[in-house]
């Protein structure tokens, strides 16, 4: 396995910043989600494109977030995720990037759960075939109303297994609404190609992100059991900086990380 961080670790990074950051901070490469205060969406990663490619040229990009919502094309007046992550393919492979994210999204109310999830299943399957057209795999992450393994795998089990459509297993959200480890891994570990990590402690009715180690979120676990099904895809530091400025900055956070998970791994 291989680390890497999301720069909505550190939004307010330039590219350059970025590129240092890999290796100073101890890293093998990056996934890019924000650039300097902004979500990196397949728009603005088009406008900044040939500053990208050079700041990052010799730096491996694990993955690229479209920032699709699948869900979202049942919204009246919606968004068209799917020419979103289409878009997206098209900039990864340019990037020479494998791999682009997209969330599931949210369970509108007025659809039933199951015509939601052949929904998100239907266009997983158009997308496959852009995936096989540019060369970039897409995985969908466990989070909004897909957090749960379960939600997930009713998607990816209408999906062939070809290597197109998969998994991205981020720790928290499984966990936090009561899924164990091992039952995520029973459920999606074989459909998994990315993987996000974070620590944090119950606080209230939410969350407060630490330190790696100093949580109780099962990163060791997770790695354990994805270790044992030879996963050898990238394990993403998704330290949410972007959406909670008040928690630690980049510059202590991520070289933290990186040192243990360098012994998780070991």
């Amino acid at each position: 396995m291989k680390i890497a961080f999301s720069t909505i670790s550190c939004p307010g990074y330039d590219a350059e910043q970025i590129a240092r950051a890999v290796g100073d901070y101890g890293y093998d490469g990056v996934e890019l989600y924000a650039l300097e205060g902004e979500r990196l969406t397949p728009d603005l990663l088009r406008d900044r494109f040939p500053e990208l490619r050079k700041a990052l040229a010799g730096t491996e990009i694990a993955s690229i977030n479209s920032w699709a919502a699948l869900t979202s094309s049942l919204t009246p007046g919606g968004a068209d995720p799917e020419a979103q992550v289409i878009a997206a393919m098209e900039l990864a492979a340019d990037l020479g990037c494998p791999m682009i994210k997209s969330f599931g999204g949210a369970f509108p109310d007025d659809h039933p759960a199951e015509a939601v999830i052949d929904h998100v299943a239907a266009a997983a399957n158009r997308l496959a075939d852009h995936g096989r057209r540019t060369g970039v795999r897409l995985v969908i992450e466990t989070h909004d109303g897909f957090c749960l393994g379960r939600t997930l795998a009713a998607v990816l089990d209408q999906v062939p297994d070809d290597g197109w459509v998969n998994a991205l297993w981020d720790v928290h959200h499984p966990y936090r609404m009561g899924e164990a480890v091992a039952d995520t891994d029973a459920l999606v570990g074989d459909r998994v190609r990315h993987v996000h990590v974070k620590d944090a402690v119950r606080a209230g009715d939410g969350w407060s992100f630490v330190r790696l180690g100093e949580g109780e979120l099962p990163v060791e676990s997770m790695i354990k059991l994805l270790a044992a099904r030879g996963y050898d895809g990238y394990v993403s530091v998704d330290w949410e900086k972007m959406w909670h400025p008040e928690i630690e900055d980049p510059e202590t956070v991520l070289p933290q990380y990186a040192e243990v998970l360098r012994t998780y791994l070991g």
